[in-house]
């Protein structure tokens, strides 16, 4: 028997209602007899399904990261297992919701354009962006290569 390629409402309300509930296409389409490639085309040919598409992802990322307190809380579950196993979901609801669950940086920046940023500025504006040690030696490398780049400013000692 091959597998259904016909969109119909009916699959793809079921699907978004399983995307929701934090559970992976790939799933979805393994438990229907789905190909992975027929979801892509029922995005690409419907643009009304392929909306509901990217607002089920982020109720996706939402419910994997519910799932992920949920899992620490579980005392049933070995220490290392439960690390992985949040880690893993928190990694996943990132991607999915990136805005809500991603790293951030913010650097922010009030010099006039003419005006060159001391190496003090520079550092106090990395210490207040890097939320992670290794984020600080990013973004201080970076400045640094920056600072080195600019040109003085006119009657400026370099």
């Amino acid at each position: 028997m091959s597998r259904p390629t016909t969109y119909t409402q009916a699959r793809a309300d079921a699907l978004l209602e399983w995307m929701s509930e934090g559970k992976t296409v790939k799933s979805w389409c393994k438990a229907n007899d789905v190909g992975l490639s027929t979801v892509a085309q029922w995005k690409s040919a419907n643009r009304e399904f392929a909306e509901a598409y990217a607002r089920a992802r982020e109720d996706q990322g939402d419910a994997i990261a519910d799932d992920a307190v949920d899992t620490s809380e579980d005392m049933q579950i070995p220490s290392d297992q439960k690390r992985i196993i949040v880690d893993t979901k928190k990694w996943y609801a990132s991607k999915m919701r990136p805005k809500v669950y991603g790293d951030r940086t913010q650097l922010e920046h009030s010099s006039p354009p003419t005006q060159r940023t001391s190496e003090e500025e520079l550092e106090h504006l990395v210490q207040k962006a890097a939320a992670h040690p290794t984020q600080a030696v990013r973004i201080r490398a970076w400045a640094r290569e920056l600072l080195r780049r600019i040109p003085p400013v006119e009657g400026e000692d370099p």
